[in-house]
């Protein structure tokens, strides 16, 4: 070993002081080099953006909306609805079976409000379908005491005059409205008690506009009214002139700081291209100017149109 090692240093020092050096100098590179490799290895870099959690939600989310797609709000009677139709009717499936065990436990409903003791029911569900519901007695349910009888023919009987009453009220009301000066209202300052004035317009569809004008950032024109879940557009031409959107309401997303949950709930945006513009972003630096998104493929011409209105550099 040690006889080895004279022979290495006597080679060694034959060289010049340069070409010494130079040796010296490289070693040190190639150890520098294998450590760093060795190191590199060992290291596992995970991913800036954990898409797991949010994947999670949005597949959820799409699963609901495919399960309540082309079931509508009717009239009905919570006594005598079929399982059928009332598989049709847009509520919550768990709510759906509850009045069915109900039903068949023997239960019955005399009035409207009877049925916030379903389980599952809440205010917010019972307001909404409240104005759906229509309690009918069969006279083979009609209670066998002819006092109680009478109390109980009375109570429907009132019901449905207070019912034609509202109905009666609410027709003057629309009519005198409809024929006064109408201020237009502006949909993204509009709560739902303005957009229940607009005619078509009941408690649902105002949920719904403002619920979609949350996740846009406002409406840039009245005719994104029309991409409201199952939004007439017979309702459309009724309100059309009677509607305003002020651009300078809209809520923007800076590009350069957005993160994938301020992406991805945006409707006019998928994961695949939230993804995309993340790695980008992320490979090259902050965006310069809006129109990257289409010279490098990011987005299609049609979604980029849709969303520009909400991007900005800045």
């Amino acid at each position: 070993m040690n006889r080895n090692f004279k022979r290495f240093w006597k080679a060694y020092n034959e060289y010049s002081k340069s070409d010494r050096n130079a040796i010296l100098i490289l070693s040190v590179l190639i150890l520098i080099s294998v450590t760093a490799t060795v190191i590199v290895k060992s290291i596992h870099i995970e991913s800036k953006y954990d898409y797991a959690g949010f994947e999670e939600l949005l597949s959820e989310w799409e699963n609901q909306k495919s399960e309540n797609e082309g079931k509508v709000l009717f009239a009905f009677n919570p006594n005598t609805i079929t399982s059928e139709l009332l598989d049709s009717l847009d509520l919550p499936g768990n709510i759906k079976r509850n009045i069915l065990n109900y039903r068949n436990a023997g239960g019955k409903f005399y009035k409207p409000d009877q049925i916030r003791k379903i389980y599952g029911m809440n205010d917010s569900i019972f307001e909404i379908i409240k104005e759906y519901i229509v309690i009918s007695v069969e006279p083979g349910n009609l209670n066998p005491d002819r006092n109680k009888n009478k109390e109980q023919i009375s109570a429907i009987s009132n019901q449905y005059k207070q019912g034609e009453k509202a109905e009666t009220e609410i027709s003057k009301e629309s009519n005198s409205f409809i024929q006064s000066v109408f201020t237009p209202i502006e949909l993204n300052k509009a709560d739902s008690a303005d957009l229940v004035k607009l005619n078509g317009i009941g408690p649902v569809f105002a949920k719904r506009i403002l619920k979609y004008r949350d996740l846009l950032g406002g409406f840039y024109s009245v005719s994104q009214l029309l991409e409201v879940y199952n939004f007439p557009e017979e309702t459309f031409q009724k309100i059309e002139n009677n509607i305003s959107a002020d651009t300078l309401l809209l809520k923007k997303i800076r590009l350069n700081f957005a993160e994938y949950p301020d992406l991805i709930r945006h409707p006019y945006l998928n994961k695949k291209q939230v993804g995309a513009l993340l790695n980008f972003r992320e490979k090259n630096g902050s965006f310069h100017a809006l129109e990257q998104l289409i010279s490098n493929g990011l987005v299609d011409n049609d979604t980029f149109s849709k969303l520009r209105p909400y991007l900005t550099c800045r």
